[in-house]
């Protein structure tokens, strides 16, 4: 699995990819190959500020407030989502 650094880390959604957003998570398509993604609230959520441009550690700071979970957690999760939606493609990842 690809390692993410949250506080080094910028997102670019790629151009060929839509969304969906619900109360209940969202959907992305990916125009290039005709698939689809289906998010959890959580990951709705986390999509919703990739796409207002917040970087990733503060996404996992801000949900492990409003969860009142653990943030070393989330930041783990947030980190595997980061690296699924770069390996189907949806996203580049870039250091600082």
């Amino acid at each position: 699995m690809t390692v993410i650094d949250l506080d080094r880390a910028r997102v670019s959604i790629l151009p060929h990819v839509r969304v969906s957003l619900g109360s209940d998570g969202a959907v992305l398509l990916d125009l290039d190959r005709g698939a689809y993604l289906s998010l959890n609230k959580v990951g709705g959520r986390i999509w919703g500020r990739l796409a207002d441009g917040a970087a990733p550690g503060t996404i996992a700071s801000e949900l492990a407030t409003s969860c009142r979970v653990d943030e070393q957690r989330v930041r783990a999760d947030v980190e595997r989502f980061l690296a699924e939606v770069q390996e189907k493609g949806l996203v580049r990842i870039e250091h600082e």
